[in-house]
């Protein structure tokens, strides 16, 4: 089972003649964290109280995480209802599992007042006033006002017992038991639970009439932010994107690798994840990628394997290989791979293909031909070594 809610009524009981109808209410906070639906149904725990107690209004309410709601049972017994008291509790459940997620609140009475019975006044014969009466009137006045005066004084005193830190439907029940009543308010706060006490008034352990109203300071989940458009950052630099973006109240996070493109000049932000205006909350990631150093792969084709691999290098390209026939090797180059033409970044590996195929080559068999195409591929896969590629 799990608890969804905390119940705090307003009285613990009320009083009500058959035929009449009285109200009993209660406050109720949702403290799972979600947005619920929550269900509030009431539960009659003395025979004869069934069909007279009914919640008023919808017994379903929409409640985000900490928010609260007032809901409100009627009591009306019909004629004959037997007088005395008759105790119930709310039950509130999530109506999306009932009969797992759920919480009872605090046991509450309705005491039913006998009916009053009625007699027909008497028609008396007028008579001579008694003057006797009013002196011992005014003898009762007098000595009585001082009763009256010792007893509002010296009226019954209980101590308030200690509830902060308790949840509000434990702190309720512990007031009730000393014959306090609790005034609960809501305060928006992330440093405890929804539903714990944070103060109370007056303090623990002070000497108060029976009865009296002890206020209740209990913490409720703050309100979610409604989502933001994310700026515009594109072909801002990276720098002055992740400015923005972070004054927004988002995370930037790079993304890897930078893109080639013609349209940015190295360093400006290219794309943006989620795109510019789109709603999203305060602290979640915006992924940039930047552009990077880009260059066209040269044409190779037609020159020999040593004069391809010297216009790849000045390119700032790397030779990782080479394909084709053995025997071939020392024919004209027919081309590269990724293809001349196409736009990548600096360092990207390119594969010289020779006559003969599409298979890679022996590097001692490359040696034969050209030392230094072989000492360049040999240097480029030491470094990828060393990188852990």
């Amino acid at each position: 089972m799990a608890s969804v809610a905390t119940i705090t009524p307003a009285a613990q009981s009320v009083t009500c003649a058959t035929g009449a109808s009285a109200e009993h209410s209660f406050t109720v906070t949702n403290t799972t964290g979600a947005r619920l639906t929550l269900g509030v149904r009431v539960l009659p725990k003395d025979p004869g109280a069934e069909g007279w107690l009914a919640i008023e209004g919808s017994p379903e309410r929409d409640l985000d995480a900490g928010e609260t709601s007032q809901f409100t049972v009627k009591a009306q017994p019909p004629a004959g209802t037997s007088a005395g008291k008759y105790r119930f509790q709310l039950l509130v459940f999530s109506t999306r599992r009932e009969d797992q997620d759920f919480s009872e609140g605090p046991v509450v009475t309705v005491e039913v007042a006998a009916p009053k019975s009625e007699e027909p006044a008497k028609k008396e014969e007028p008579q001579s006033f008694p003057w006797w009466i009013v002196a011992v009137a005014v003898l009762v006045l007098l000595v009585g006002g001082g009763v009256t005066t010792w007893i509002l004084l010296s009226g019954t005193k209980v101590e308030v017992p200690p509830v902060a830190g308790l949840q509000v439907d434990q702190a309720v029940e512990k007031l009730q038991d000393a014959g306090l009543k609790a005034a609960p308010q809501m305060r928006e706060t992330r440093e405890k639970p929804a539903g714990t006490v944070l103060e109370q008034s007056p303090v623990a352990g002070a000497q108060v009439a029976e009865a009296s109203e002890v206020a209740l300071t209990v913490a409720s989940a703050p309100s979610e932010e409604p989502p933001v458009p994310v700026p515009n950052v594109v072909s801002l630099t990276f720098d002055d994107a992740k400015r923005e973006l972070q004054e927004k109240g988002f995370v930037v996070q790079p993304m890897e690798p930078p893109a080639a493109t013609r349209e940015f000049r190295p360093g400006q932000v290219t794309l943006q994840v989620p795109p510019a205006r789109s709603p999203a909350k305060r602290g979640s990631p915006v992924r940039l990628q930047v552009a990077g150093q880009s260059v066209e792969v040269p044409r190779v084709a037609g020159e020999t394997l040593q004069a391809a691999m010297a216009k790849l290098v000045s390119s700032r390209l790397v030779v990782s290989g080479v394909t084709g026939d053995q025997d071939k090797l020392g024919q004209a180059a027919i081309g590269t791979s990724p293809p001349e033409g196409q736009l990548v970044l600096t360092g990207t590996e390119v594969t010289i293909r020779m006559p003969g195929g599409l298979r890679i080559l022996n590097l001692d068999a490359v040696k034969m031909v050209s030392p230094q195409v072989s000492e360049q591929i040999i240097r480029n896969k030491t470094l990828m070594i060393r990188r852990g590629e």
